[in-house]
């Protein structure tokens, strides 16, 4: 499966609109105050669980939605790291089972399980995304109702990241 496919028509307006409402969100950075275009920029618009809420002891699958903004297609590969909320952690399974579904396949735990890093090549269009699929399991001591609060994502270790947060089912 290549990492970029080819996306129906619909699906590419989706993802322009999306873009759009995301670029709508992002401050303007110093080179286009001064007028200069940037260069090609990976950004992270949305972190999603399914299920949501996750009950306690089971695993979700996390998503998150990575959008170049362009102008470029991203001359350079990049890097997607992912630190999970406390009571939370990353649990790779085979690729039949759509709840341990990995993508991208190179996603690997850091020092800890709480810690993901993920490599995309160089290649994304302007205005398109890309997608990161982890398995995470939540504890089974997680209290019913909580929020687990303090996950983030960043691109290549710029910037403080995108927060998101896992809702444990009651």
């Amino acid at each position: 499966m290549p990492l970029y496919p080819r996306r129906s028509r619909r699906r590419c307006a989706f993802t322009v609109l999306l873009t759009a409402v995301a670029l709508a969100a992002v401050p303007a950075t110093a080179h286009a105050r001064e007028g200069r275009m940037a260069d090609a920029s990976p950004t992270v618009v949305g972190v999603s669980t399914l299920p949501d809420p996750v009950p306690a002891g089971s695993t979700t699958q996390l998503r998150v939605q990575i959008v170049n903004t362009g102008p470029d297609t991203t001359a350079e590969p990049f890097r997607i790291d992912v630190h999970l909320p406390d009571s939370s952690v990353f649990v790779p399974g085979n690729a039949d089972s759509t709840t341990r579904l990995v993508f991208p396949p190179n996603c690997t735990a850091g020092e800890t399980a709480q810690d993901v890093a993920c490599s995309f090549p160089a290649g994304l269009p302007s205005l398109d995304s890309a997608i990161v699929l982890l398995p995470v399991q939540v504890s089974e001591a997680a209290p019913p109702g909580v929020v687990l609060a303090g996950g983030r994502v960043t691109v290549d270790c710029a910037g403080p990241g995108y927060p998101f947060e896992i809702a444990v089912d009651c």
